[in-house]
């Protein structure tokens, strides 16, 4: 049985990019668990070695190993940690038919409706979108680090593909279903689709402002509280990945900073100040941003938004 198993069974295989992995490690984190972390480069493709492949079918992160249990994705991840490991104080989704799962289920909604996605392969390609003060983002990928995020997509992992699916016959189904995906990638994203993207995220930020703000009145000042009790839950690691990312973005000043929502940025300022988050290996996410925004003008629109196609095996 899983809850028979001890924390120092755990191996975590995570991307450094993935807000999905950022989610698992800060889980990790507030459980007080032990573990080892095991980096899949995918820009050398290690998410397609075989070993891997058995692991997690799809090739994505993270997959977490625990004993005998291999079990892929965030929240199923997330789930699985509290059943491994139930001590009650630090849970990370509340008992069900309680006060606290409801408002879970609610926030998790409500996290749900922000597009990561979109935004995260369109932004950056949209330079004039992102509000970012000089050294809020470091500049670190070259030309040559963009081209070989096209060559990812378009003939890396296919050939890649093709060739494991020879050598590896029991595994041929699943590499010919990443083929698949990699190659569908469609070469740009609507700006329709962006548009909306954004204004829901606008809405949905109004939204947790006046959350944040319901929960701060209801809550004695000196007492620490988060979004459905006292204690930091998933719905709190959801949403401490949702802001980070679109920090990333450089969408903090549209959405809440310089005081156009004071609860949000008083809300991620004291999950920043949390030890757990403070542990959390730094993205490398931010540097391709930086990049693509300073050497946009040699590159043509659709080779950048086939980069941002590619990014989605990356990024998310």
């Amino acid at each position: 049985m899983a809850d028979q198993l001890q924390d120092d069974d755990i191996l975590l295989y995570y991307e450094g990019n993935s807000y999905h992995c950022h989610r698992v490690l800060l889980a990790l984190g507030e459980k007080r668990l032990s573990f080892k972390k095991i980096e899949v480069d995918i820009f050398n493709l290690q998410n397609l070695s075989p070993n891997y492949m058995k692991l997690n079918p799809s090739g994505e992160t993270p997959t977490l190993v625990h004993g005998v249990e291999v079990v892929a994705g965030p929240e199923q991840i997330l789930h699985y940690l509290d059943e491994a490991f139930p001590e009650p104080d630090s849970r990370l989704f509340p008992e069900e038919s309680t006060k606290e799962s409801v408002k879970c289920q609610y926030f998790l909604k409500l996290a749900a409706k922000i597009d990561l996605d979109t935004l995260t392969l369109g932004v950056p390609m949209k330079t004039e979108l992102a509000q970012v003060d000089g050294d809020e983002l470091d500049n670190g990928y070259r030309e040559q680090d963009v081209q070989k995020v096209l060559m990812l997509c378009r003939e890396s992992i296919p050939e890649k593909c093709d060739q494991l699916a020879e050598e590896n016959s029991e595994l041929k189904d699943n590499y010919q279903k990443l083929k698949e995906r990699s190659l569908s990638f469609p070469d740009c994203i609507d700006d329709d689709e962006l548009d909306a993207a954004l204004k829901m995220t606008n809405d949905v930020m109004a939204k947790l402002e006046d959350e944040l703000k319901t929960r701060r009145i209801e809550e004695p000042p000196e007492k620490e509280w988060w979004l459905i009790g006292k204690t930091f839950s998933a719905v709190d690691v959801y949403w401490a990945s949702i802001l980070h990312r679109l920090e990333q973005l450089g969408l903090a000043k549209r959405y809440w900073a310089n005081g156009k929502r004071p609860h949000v940025t008083a809300y991620l300022s004291r999950i920043k100040q949390r030890e757990t988050f403070t542990k959390v290996p730094r993205t490398r996410f931010e540097k391709f941003v930086d990049g693509i925004k300073r050497r946009w003008p040699w590159m043509v629109p659709a080779a950048g938004f086939a980069a941002a196609g590619a990014l989605a095996l990356i990024i998310m």
